[in-house]
């Protein structure tokens, strides 16, 4: 697989939390050369199986979301601005940003703007932070043209693509949390030809950025005995490796486990404690039915809830490595992780 290929290709589909269609026929399309079966699910989840032939084998669920953060068409002004509200989208970082309104008939492309304060007679002219009652999507067109072309809910993304940095890192719209998901393709890629003692179930999960219903709905539907949760952390170096993360949420044990692997395969990698929960998808599986073994492992990097965030192939791939180095460590007998020393 060429990787940076395909991360560049989902990273550009266009998936806003609730509307992530497009987003999962990419991301279903790029790991099913390496599962046995992968289906997209009623609310568009893509589940890959990879099934073992070890009797009572447990299974072992890996879980990234695919949605972004964006907006949704709200309404129109008589000057033909589309009104917005937002999807989990921070206000003060729409102003002047090109967007993309997903519509029946196709994708429009538009800019945000507001209306300074200056030139608002219900507004002092002091500095006013542009919420969202003052943001607006100009897309060129009267208000009748665009009641026409454009329907209230449609989804809003930002519009620019993926690209690469001088350093060979990338800058794009929604690596929160697709580069998670492609480290976990890395790792399906890797043990492709391996008989594994586990039964593995990859997640590209949907709707995580305003409640996790899709995590939860296959926490139940698969019922995996342990978790491998993946997502991003912001403002950490790149190129350190992946951060594997004990916490509330996130089983000590397995994250022992993931040091001593991360140190046997040479894999560079940061610990992170967090005392409450993780803030991912781990809550939603940790809970679930009667509970699973969740291990939280976290992707460097910056700018997180941006059009700007960046981030290293290389942290990719060595999450990818650790990942498929955990799947290789049950044995075939037990279908649990052997001992090892050097944990944290």
């Amino acid at each position: 697989m060429d990787l940076r290929k395909q991360t560049m290709r989902l990273l550009d589909a266009i998936g806003v939390s609730g509307y992530e269609a497009e987003a999962s026929a990419a991301a279903a399309d790029i790991i099913r050369p390496f599962a046995d079966e992968v289906v997209i699910d009623g609310i568009y989840n893509v589940v890959a199986y990879r099934r073992s032939r070890v009797p009572g084998a447990k299974t072992v669920l890996l879980d990234a979301h695919i949605d972004q953060i964006g907006c949704k068409a709200a309404g129109f002004t008589k000057d033909g601005f589309v009104l917005i509200a937002p999807v989990n989208c921070p206000d003060d970082i729409l102003p002047g940003s090109e967007v993309v309104i997903q519509t029946a008939s196709g994708n429009i492309r538009g800019v945000c703007g507001y209306l300074p304060p200056a030139y608002d007679p219900d507004k002092d002219h002091k500095a006013v932070r542009p919420g969202f009652d003052r943001l607006f999507i100009d897309v060129g067109m009267t208000e009748e043209e665009a009641r026409e072309k454009i329907a209230i809910g449609d989804s809003i993304a930002f519009g620019d693509s993926a690209a690469e940095l001088a350093d060979g890192s990338i800058i794009c719209r929604a690596s929160d949390d697709r580069i998670c998901y492609m480290s976990i393709v890395h790792a399906m890629e890797l043990v492709r030809d391996e008989e594994l003692a586990v039964n593995v179930i990859a997640v590209g999960s949907v709707k995580e950025e305003f409640d996790g219903s899709g995590a939860f709905a296959r926490a139940w539907a698969d019922r995996p005995d342990i978790v491998v949760a993946v997502d991003v952390a912001d403002r950490t170096p790149l190129g350190e490796g992946p951060i594997i993360t004990v916490g509330g949420d996130c089983d000590r044990k397995l994250g022992d486990e993931m040091v001593a692997l991360a140190k046997r395969e040479k894999i560079p990698y940061t610990f992170r404690m967090v005392p409450e929960v993780s803030g991912t998808n781990a809550k939603h599986y940790q809970i679930a039915v009667t509970g699973a073994k969740v291990c939280g492992i976290s992707h460097p990097q910056k700018y997180m809830h941006t059009s700007v965030e960046i981030i290293s192939l290389q942290d990719t791939e060595n999450i990818g490595k650790l990942i498929a180095a955990f799947l290789r460590s049950f044995g075939p007998q037990t279908s649990e992780p052997a001992d090892r020393e050097g944990a944290v």
